[in-house]
């Protein structure tokens, strides 16, 4: 099955509470394809189960599943991709054990062009708008976007404070897709699902 990068709904528990898979069945039902599962605070074991409570919905939803930082959980439960940070073990290593789609995070040309040759398979880029899921002081120019696109083979994806009032601004210099989390999981998830795929449905697959 392929990968839809065109949204990527990332789950976080100051939006969703306690109520992790539930908020991504309605996602789901709003048309969202592709789903991270976020976990900062619980056991591995939580985090685990989590995980495979989300991978089982692929049985009756076409969906996609990656799990956030842990590419040993990511495995383990059946995910198809997992979604690396700066902070994380470094991409090369993680390639080297894990088959599944990777995305790591970006915040410049250079960290872009070393994540392909690493091995991702899609960046994340920015934040180029604030956050409240992760308040960032340093916001980056839409304007690297084309510059990264000029010189990478994958999609690039962009991230931080992207709601369907903004969007568009990214898509038209060149991003493929988008990951979201207040603008998914806060307030009416079907909704907000509905309404960021009407917007992305105005433009190509990625």
């Amino acid at each position: 099955m392929a990968i839809d990068l065109k949204i990527i709904g990332i789950t976080d528990r100051k939006y969703c509470g306690n109520s992790i898979i539930e908020s991504a069945e309605d996602a789901i039902k709003g048309g969202i394809k592709t789903i991270q599962l976020r976990e900062k605070e619980i056991s591995d074991r939580d985090f685990y189960n989590e995980a495979y409570a989300l991978t089982r919905l692929k049985k009756t939803m076409d969906i996609s599943v990656f799990i956030n930082d842990r590419y040993d959980i990511a495995q383990a439960a059946y995910a198809d991709g997992v979604h690396i940070g700066n902070e994380d073990i470094p991409l090369v290593i993680v390639r080297k054990h894990y088959k599944g789609c990777i995305g790591k995070t970006v915040k410049s040309f250079e960290e872009a062009i070393r994540a392909e040759k690493d091995g991702a398979n899609y960046i994340a880029i920015g934040p180029f708008y604030r956050s409240n899921t992760k308040p960032q002081k340093e916001l980056l120019q839409k304007n690297i976007i084309p510059k990264i696109k000029k010189a990478l083979s994958i999609p690039i994806i962009v991230i931080g404070g992207i709601t369907p009032d903004n969007v568009s601004d990214l898509l038209n210099v060149g991003a493929n897709g988008i990951a979201v989390s207040e603008s998914l999981f806060s307030g009416n998830i079907l909704d907000n699902a509905k309404k960021l795929m009407a917007v992305m449905s105005k433009y190509g697959s990625n």
